[in-house]
């Protein structure tokens, strides 16, 4: 995980923290198909950059375990 000194991107601190979580990167092409973070789960106005990785996390894990991911590609 990268330390989050203010350089690192809500999207990227977002994935950091799914993998963090136990998503795996092939699980997480899965679920975006293409899109990026912030374009599946938009920020809400004015939150912070660590509430937004939770609540992204918490959505991309939602999606995972209700499959919205289809059939998953082996782990890197």
């Amino acid at each position: 995980m990268r330390p989050h000194d203010g350089t690192v991107s809500l999207a990227e601190r977002a994935l950091d923290e799914a993998i963090e979580a136990g998503l795996t990167p092939a699980e997480l092409r899965a679920l975006l198909r293409g899109r990026t973070v912030v374009d599946l789960i938009p920020p809400l106005p004015g939150e912070s950059p660590a509430a937004y990785a939770d609540r992204a996390t918490s959505e991309l894990l939602v999606r995972y375990l209700a499959g919205d991911a289809g059939e998953v590609p082996p782990s890197d």
